[in-house]
């Protein structure tokens, strides 16, 4: 009938049945407030869902990078953040950037540790990692114990939703192709936010995150 639907199934509860996973998923309790509050907001923000003859229609990108003066703002904000700054603020900043830059719909979490920090749809982004796509955000990376964890919390929060794919950027840290990062999942995708923003000044961020991902796909990790 066109309603918009939120499943919220029980974390110990079987896998979820293939004819209901197109839907928003969330594996909690359902007296978690907090999640589903973010939920809702994920799901009155997503845009209306493509008919079955729409989705045949091939997807074309339409390069949209940033102008200079923007990008510059961008990363004059970032080295900010990371210095006093905080986490909250290097959300904003992505957040920001996303939106200027080929991202249908971002919305943010309201608190940490209820979701990720970011959720994004974007009708390009479909065939490639599916909607929503999953964010999470850190100021430093820097040892083994932080990236397993962060790992872990971000396969949690896809788990919860039954949504497949999902992006860490980080404000300091090794770059992705360091030994820190072997035990990065399949599913998700490492990137610095300096190198998105400047990314940016040249692609659009579906265009970014289709090639991370294919690359994902395609390479073989060490």
């Amino acid at each position: 009938m066109g309603r918009r639907i939120l499943l919220i199934a029980s974390p110990k509860s079987d896998k979820i049945p293939y004819s209901l996973q197109r839907f928003l998923i969330l594996r909690i309790e359902p007296n978690n407030r907090e999640a589903i509050d973010f939920a809702l907001d994920q799901l009155l923000s997503a845009p209306p869902e493509l008919s079955a003859k729409e989705n045949l229609k091939p997807y074309t990108f339409t390069t949209r990078g940033l102008a200079d003066d923007t990008v510059n703002q961008l990363l004059s904000r970032l080295s900010l953040a990371l210095g006093p700054g905080t986490e909250r603020e290097l959300e904003k900043i992505v957040s920001e950037a996303l939106r200027l830059s080929g991202a249908d719909i971002v919305v943010e979490s309201p608190q940490k540790d209820i979701g990720a920090d970011l959720a994004v749809w974007s009708d390009v982004l479909e065939p490639f990692v599916g909607n929503p796509f999953l964010i999470e955000i850190k100021r430093k990376v820097s040892d083994k114990y932080t990236a397993a964890t962060t790992f872990k919390q971000l396969q949690s929060y896809l788990g919860a939703s039954d949504t497949k794919w999902g992006m860490l950027l980080y404000g300091e840290g090794p770059p992705p192709e360091d030994r820190l990062w072997q035990a990065c999942p399949p599913n998700i995708l490492l990137m610095p936010i300096r190198q998105l923003l400047e990314a940016l000044h040249n692609q659009a961020f579906p265009e970014i995150v289709r090639d991370l991902r294919n690359r994902r796909v395609h390479s073989v990790r060490p």
